[in-house]
């Protein structure tokens, strides 16, 4: 709730703030789980006792006072080297075997592509010789329809 005696200073916060919309929490813990996972609807921030800031949707965020130092997780760097070393050996050694793989895929492809041109082109060969002995096929009929022709008419 706010509580002032100047209007003026009221509105300011209203307005230019939208005060209206935020609300108060106890802990951090709490407020941050109010705004992540039920955030109520139309309030977009919220702060805590201490001064922590947090913000709901669209994207969350958390703002704390005390700006906390980082932590980092200590390990030893010659093993995380020799790690990555042998990952990366591994990872060289499995792109040339999906290389040559790919290689061998790629030559057989073309061999077949070569066998299947030699088989049309003999399919080509063979219907053209297939219209050539058909054309020759009729033409021995009609001379044979002919020759019985010819020979039933000089019988007469």
């Amino acid at each position: 709730m706010l509580d002032t005696s100047d209007p003026v200073i009221a509105n300011c916060l209203i307005d230019h703030r939208r005060i209206e919309f935020v609300l108060l929490c106890e802990t951090k813990d709490e407020a941050a789980n109010t705004m992540l996972y039920n955030p109520p609807p139309k309030y977009t921030e919220m702060y805590t006792m201490n001064g922590d800031q947090i913000f709901s949707w669209p994207c969350f965020r958390l703002y704390p006072t005390k700006p906390t130092s980082a932590r980092f997780l200590s390990a030893d760097v010659e093993q995380l080297i020799n790690k990555c070393r042998s990952d990366r050996d591994h990872l060289n050694t499995t792109l040339r075997q999906k290389t040559e793989e790919v290689a061998q895929v790629k030559n057989g492809i073309k061999k077949k592509m070569e066998v299947l041109w030699q088989f049309l082109n003999c399919l080509k060969l063979a219907k053209s010789k297939f219209i050539i002995y058909s054309c020759l096929l009729f033409a021995v009929v009609i001379v044979i329809i002919f020759l019985d022709l010819f020979e039933v008419l000089l019988s007469q």
